[in-house]
């Protein structure tokens, strides 16, 4: 589910890029909070059907205020260099696996659904055939994934890489009520298990010629010996 703040901004969630951090300094920052959506990574095109479906549909006056509805709040998410998200998801993954725990989402079903449902057949346990899987039958997965929550949402782009001081400039920017010391000092959340993972050169050009959109757009390197181990 995503948040509502203030009445103003929505916080769209993109899983595996620190979100559950920032959903935990807004909940304790006693801010005005609604949740919106049936799932923790409602994505953009979800949540505004949500919104939409919350007006009366049986007056002429509601039916034009719904085409309005969408823009009446500014969003925002945080990203992270596709190269990294890709480890974090294998690496989520497999603890799912080890400790026996559902995978997220159902594909087919709407209330199950969830943006990673498309991984949840690939079962290997080795890094690299986990990126051939996604390269074979996902291609560009790390921009679909983002785009599904920036690409119409106008989102204001927060950066995992420099999480603090992003939030901590948007808090400031648009006056959200943010506790600082929260940012500065609460501890992060749902991270990744400290695994050194080794690209394969070829899986990594194909990701980076795959999700090529998202290191251009937001200035990540493409550099193979920027990845590749030394």
């Amino acid at each position: 589910m995503a948040y509502i703040i203030n009445r103003k901004f929505i916080f769209l969630h993109i899983p595996k890029t620190g979100g559950s951090w920032v959903n935990s300094v807004l909940e304790d920052s006693n801010l005005d909070l609604e949740k919106i959506g049936y799932y923790k990574h409602a994505s953009y095109d979800h949540v505004v059907g949500v919104l939409l479906h919350k007006f009366d549909r049986n007056t002429l006056f509601n039916k034009f205020l719904r085409l309005y509805r969408k823009h009446d709040y500014k969003y925002f998410t945080v990203i992270r260099n596709p190269i990294t998200w890709y480890e974090s998801l294998f690496k989520y993954l497999q603890m799912r696996d080890e400790m026996g725990f559902k995978r997220p989402g159902t594909v087919g079903k709407h209330h199950e659904w969830h943006i990673l449902s498309s991984t949840n057949h690939i079962a290997t346990k080795d890094f690299n055939q986990f990126i051939e899987e996604i390269v074979s039958k996902a291609p560009g997965l790390a921009t679909y994934v983002f785009n599904s929550y920036v690409l119409n949402s106008s989102c204001y782009i927060l950066k995992q890489e420099s999480l603090r001081k992003d939030l901590q400039v948007f808090n400031e920017k648009f006056d959200i009520g943010i506790k600082a010391e929260l940012i500065q000092e609460s501890e992060s959340l749902n991270c990744s298990p400290v695994k050194k993972l080794i690209w394969e050169e070829e899986n990594l050009k194909k990701i980076i010629k795959y999700d090529c959109a998202i290191f251009d757009s937001y200035g990540y390197s493409k550099k193979l010996s920027d990845y590749m181990k030394k």
